[in-house]
């Protein structure tokens, strides 16, 4: 063995020694986890109060209301967009939540 080999086994030696001490001090623990997709409630809440409120302006064009009109419509159809898309989402999750994939996951401890 050269000299310059030497050293480097010699280097090698302690952090193979700390991996195994590191691999020894963490514990697996195994447990089976559930995976599912499921919808973010926020994006649907929002899309439900912008269509509401592009109702709100098509009712108040057709209909040449004032801007108090526009002003309760706007709130009231934008609050309805909002709630039936809080509604939508629940739904999309409630069905997703039947497609479950169960799998095994090793967590480390230490």
């Amino acid at each position: 063995m050269t000299e310059k080999s030497k050293k480097s086994e010699k280097l090698d030696k302690p952090a193979a020694n700390a991996a195994a001490n590191a691999s020894a001090k963490l514990a697996e623990k195994r447990e089976i986890v559930e995976i599912r997709r499921t919808p973010k409630f926020l994006p649907f809440m929002i899309t439900g109060a912008t269509i509401g409120l592009i109702g709100a302006f098509a009712l108040w064009f057709a209909t040449n209301g004032t801007r108090d009109f526009l002003g309760y419509i706007a709130t009231y159809f934008s609050g309805i967009g909002a709630a039936l898309g809080l509604i939508a989402a629940t739904a999309i999750e409630l069905a997703t939540r039947r497609r479950v994939k169960r799998v095994e996951a090793t967590k480390l401890e230490g």
